[in-house]
């Protein structure tokens, strides 16, 4: 499936207007309906920018989310109007608050970063949820618009943030595991889907952020000593008794948990034992991998393929060029419907161990006789992800 770079708005569809009214990626002034290329010709990133925008979403009070994909970001726009008027991001997810910056895991893999997001969706109470493609997880963000861009859950990587793997960095999928997830939808009972892309399944998860109550210690002694025990009667505790758990009577009857009074004064005292923490592991980051290497770096189809004509493919190797056991997924696509550029066959999404490498064959048809350029787009869990190949003809008549 391809993806048309500006996201378009139409007022008023069921009218019959199949006319768009606004577009959103273009420039601040939203009516650039002729213009399609990434960032506004690669040279300004900014709130009113987009690179091959994947997925979008709107709240419960029309509040605009567009996974942003190429910029590795999730935009948000305000949005008080029906229809939108609104081109201008106000809040930005995976970029540190930066609107100029679009590198890959900003800062490293984090709850605050994002590599090649897809789509987004929110439940009925606005949580959001980013399918945060490259880094083989989903984050869940509660209330954005109320907290902060920080994910509050990671799915995918065992609850841990800073963890990017497919399937964990193993060969074989569980149910705890993700590898280049592309959808997410949340149902009417805030159940959460997953369409896990590499490992050609959907997955459901319950109700996710439906929690149960936090159990609350209680201490309670039902048995009141009679008036015969004096101040001065106690019952000491053993040496094996419990520490941290204590129970006091009233004032004329002392007794710690565990013991028994006098036979006159009989004090049971019931507690739920004192909850002893357990640290959770330090998370280990994940290394940084070593970038793709690609032959050619570039692509030129030249000048002999003739408008409106397919050319003869032309093939670029991928190759992982590492030599240690870090294994890198690859996935690879064309930049959008609107280039001359199509990718023939195979779109090389697989796992590359050291040393091998896939093919991706891409042709080229002419629309007319000017000088045309595209990339291709190539997602991985690399150095630099995504990495971009340039494409370039020019057709003859």
């Amino acid at each position: 499936m391809e993806y048309i770079t500006p996201l378009t708005v139409s007022a008023t569809p069921g009218s019959g207007d199949t006319v768009a009214d606004l577009v959103i990626g273009q420039g601040p002034a939203g009516n650039n309906f002729t213009a399609t290329v990434c960032n506004i010709n690669n040279t300004s990133r900014s709130a009113t920018t987009l690179c091959t925008p994947r997925g979008l979403a709107v709240d419960t009070n029309n509040n605009l989310y567009v996974g942003d994909s190429g910029n590795n970001r999730v935009l948000e726009y305000h949005e008080a109007a029906n229809p939108p008027t609104t081109v201008t991001a106000t809040k930005v997810f995976g970029q540190g608050g930066s609107f100029t910056s679009g590198t890959a895991n900003n800062g490293g893999v984090s709850p605050d970063s994002l590599n090649a997001p897809y789509q987004v969706a929110l439940d009925a109470a606005n949580d959001l949820y980013v399918a945060d493609r490259s880094n083989n997880r989903v984050l869940e963000y509660d209330t954005p618009l109320t907290t902060d861009t920080t994910a509050d859950r990671v799915f995918g990587q065992a609850d841990n943030f800073a963890a990017n793997g497919c399937n964990l960095g193993g060969t074989t999928p569980t149910a705890d595991t993700l590898c280049f997830p592309q959808g997410v939808a949340v149902d009417a009972t805030g159940d959460l889907l997953v369409s896990d892309s590499n490992n050609n399944r959907v997955l459901e998860y319950d109700k996710p952020l439906v929690l149960g109550p936090t159990p609350t210690a209680t201490a309670t002694i039902p048995a009141t000593p009679s008036a015969t025990a004096t101040a001065t009667a106690s019952a000491t505790a053993t040496a094996s008794a419990t520490a941290t758990t204590s129970a006091t009577a009233t004032p004329t009857a002392t007794a710690t948990a565990t013991s028994t009074a006098t036979p006159t004064a009989t004090a049971t005292a019931t507690a739920t034992p004192t909850a002893t923490a357990t640290a959770t592991p330090t998370a280990t980051p994940t290394p940084i991998l070593g970038t793709l290497s690609f032959k050619p770096t570039s692509l030129n189809f030249g000048t002999s393929t003739k408008v409106g004509k397919a050319s003869k493919a032309k093939k670029i190797t991928i190759k992982n060029p590492s030599s240690k056991s870090s294994k890198l997924s690859v996935s690879v696509m064309s930049e959008s419907a609107t280039t001359p550029f199509a990718i023939k066959g195979s779109q090389c999404i697989k796992t590359l161990a050291p040393g091998k490498s896939c093919k991706v064959s891409v042709t080229f048809t002419p629309s007319d006789t000017t000088p045309q350029n595209g990339f291709l787009t190539v997602h991985d869990n690399a150095q630099g992800n995504p990495q971009m190949i340039q494409l370039s003809g020019t057709g003859k008549m």
